[in-house]
């Protein structure tokens, strides 16, 4: 908890926050309105489909979102907000993380506006055209989500026993739960289960198929643990339901040309194994470098299932891959290696340049002391291997080329071929 406060300390003093600071402000300045002007500022930036159709306040597809005309709801979005988006914006950069924010304002407010005129239309109940609907809800929903997919297992509140429970993927079906429940009991206004529930929905939908991460090229995230399922609660046959559902549109969307771009770019990733190691190769193989070895550290928030750190350690595999497998061709440089009578770490056969997954590395990329007394390796074939492994490793600028080589391929590809219909 210490390092996290000093991370979200920096990143608050930090440019890389400069845009979720810019619109606390508008968040703060909007609250503010609601509460000095009442119902003149909810007509002006609330979303009221009468008026937005007799008078074009057009511009309220955007302020709804933002506005909040209740004194503690408010305040607590705004709470939610100042502790949260800091830390999304750092990590996503500043880009990703406005177009976030502004498609699933936009997408929620559309949707809410059109249910609104739907409902008028098969009831002609007035109501459904004049009530204000506004609230930032919505986002912190959204928000939800982003966590979910970056957290998952970890939880909310470490330390606490009870709430030691709830984990950051249980937060979107919490909050759904929660708004409902409230509503249904008359303790929370109509208002906010809707903003939720649509916030949830557009957030997974973009978050799975369309964020691109700006460093790497990845589009989307199609792990199974972030799969439209599990926002459901294991019951009944639920998630098995609405798996096969969301299988069959998604597959259907697939054959028509959607989601190339978010297939392509997740075949690459690496699946992990339930101990945390990486499964799978670029080009093929299996290794069994650890993924904390190589994960970044200088990060707290960032996430072993994060499809940036995926994407780089995948490189870095393939690069020490390589430099061993060209060391070990070197007859004055041979790996020893326990039991391979040519005393190479490198495989021979179809395998050649992947680690042998029994090879035992400590996370920091030597070979433990106990080998050697063991009797496997001797004092000075343990140092002359944690050498060659030492060497084996990429440098910074090594991996910025692979990056780039590993993207302009599929940007060539992409800008050959003809646009889907």
């Amino acid at each position: 908890m210490r390092a996290m406060r000093a991370w979200y300390d920096s990143a608050l003093a930090s440019d890389a926050t400069r845009y979720s600071r810019a619109l606390l402000g508008v968040l703060l300045v909007l609250w503010l309105l609601g509460q000095l002007f009442g119902r003149y500022a909810t007509d002006l930036f609330a979303l009221t489909p009468g008026y937005t159709l007799s008078n074009y306040y057009l511009w309220t597809f955007v302020t709804a979102g933002l506005y909040d005309n209740s004194f503690g709801v408010g305040l607590l979005n705004i709470a939610v907000y100042a502790a949260v988006a800091p830390m999304l914006e750092r990590s996503w950069g500043g880009l990703s993380f406005v177009k976030f924010v502004a498609v699933t304002n936009l997408c929620v407010t559309v949707s809410i506006f059109f249910n609104m005129v739907a409902c008028y239309a098969a009831t002609e109940y007035e109501p459904c055209l004049y009530r204000a609907v506004c609230g930032f809800s919505g986002i912190n929903a959204a928000f939800a989500v982003a966590l979910k997919q970056k957290f998952g297992e970890r939880p909310c509140v470490p330390g606490v026993r009870v709430l030691d429970l709830i984990k950051f993927k249980h937060l979107p079906m919490f909050l759904g739960a929660v708004s409902l429940l409230l509503w249904l009991v008359g303790r929370l206004g109509g208002k906010e289960a809707p903003l939720i529930f649509f916030g949830t929905f557009y957030a997974w939908v973009y978050l799975r198929f369309f964020l691109t991460d700006a460093t790497t090229g990845v589009v989307g995230d199609l792990r199974p643990e972030f799969a439209l399922a599990t926002f459901f609660p294991d019951v009944a046959g639920v998630r098995p339901l609405v798996d096969f559902a969301a299988s069959v549109v998604f597959t259907t969307l697939r054959s028509v040309g959607l989601f190339a771009d978010v297939v392509r770019t997740n075949a690459s990733l690496p699946s992990s194994n339930e101990d945390g190691s990486t499964a799978t190769l670029l080009g093929g193989g299996t290794g069994s470098i650890s993924n904390a070895a190589l994960s970044s550290a200088s990060d707290p928030y960032r996430s072993v299932a994060d499809p940036t750190a995926e994407r780089r350690r995948l490189l870095a595999i393939r690069a020490i891959d390589e430099k061993l497998a060209e060391l070990a061709r070197q007859p004055q440089n041979p790996l020893p290696f326990p039991g391979d009578a040519s005393g190479s770490l490198v495989s021979a056969g179809p395998a050649a340049g992947v680690l042998d997954s029994s090879l035992p590395y400590s996370p920091e990329g030597t070979v433990p002391a106990g080998t050697a007394a063991a009797g496997h390796l001797s004092p000075a074939e343990a140092a002359s291997s944690a050498a060659l492994v030492a060497a084996a490793l990429p440098s910074e600028e090594e991996m910025a080329q692979m990056e780039a080589a590993l993207t302009q391929p599929a940007t060539a590809a992409a800008a050959a071929s003809p646009p889907a219909q």
